[in-house]
């Protein structure tokens, strides 16, 4: 068997290689947020009822729209209690209906309101 043997070259640093910028991501554009107001009533609805202060909020304020005995999801209760107070079958009527727009807009009010309110501690 034959070994053959390399010469071998004194090492040196070779340069390094000619690197081309990585093309960087294209930034995913924000997407447009509109303001609160600019929202349907039945958007802004639908957002109040997934906000879990919303349903402390009517448990306090409006303790016979939410059914202590009923089970189910925080949403659920504040979609039904909403309903209720808004006198509607569904968000939508909010776009249409002037007097339930206008109900919701007092007890959304009503809302932040209320989570301004100081939290005094517990006696």
């Amino acid at each position: 068997m034959a070994i053959a043997r390399l010469k071998s070259a004194p090492f040196t640093n070779p340069a390094p290689p000619a690197t081309e910028p990585e093309p960087q991501a294209a930034t995913p554009a924000e997407p447009d947020r509109r303001k609160w107001t600019e929202l349907p009533f039945s958007q802004r609805a639908a957002m109040l009822c997934q906000d879990k202060l919303f349903i402390d909020f009517l448990r306090e304020r409006f303790p016979a729209y939410v059914s202590p005995t009923f089970d189910a999801a925080p949403a659920d209760l504040a979609d039904s209690a909403l309903k209720a107070l808004c006198r509607i079958g569904s968000k939508r009527e909010l776009n249409t209906d002037h007097d339930a727009a206008e109900r919701f807009d007092r007890l959304s009010r009503a809302y932040w309101a209320w989570k301004q309110e100081p939290v005094s501690p517990a006696a």
